[in-house]
């Protein structure tokens, strides 16, 4: 599972600080935010959005699958580079 999102909710929004380097060069800290981080929060909002009185819509409900989609993909991808003793590197 992903680690906490570094995300900073402020009055205005929020701010996204992506990590820009692998973990082998952070000594294994994620520094930064990941899609994986974010993917929850998204879905997260859009459920919010599905559900409100007359807001629910085919087009949002796509749009939850879809993101839950991207972020089954991704959390494949780092259970295959995990295995593979990849995972923090730029190996592909």
């Amino acid at each position: 599972m992903p680690e906490q999102t570094k995300v900073e909710t402020t009055r205005l929004g929020s701010r996204i600080v992506w990590q820009d380097a692998p973990r082998s060069l952070t000594g294994g800290e994620l520094i930064g935010d990941v899609p994986e981080t974010i993917l929850p929060l998204v879905i997260a909002r859009l459920r919010v959005l599905n559900h409100e009185p007359n807001t629910p819509s085919r087009e949002t409900s796509l749009a939850i699958t879809h993101c839950e989609e991207a972020l089954h993909w991704l959390e494949a991808r780092r259970r295959d580079r995990e295995e593979r003793a990849v995972s923090g590197t730029f190996a592909p």
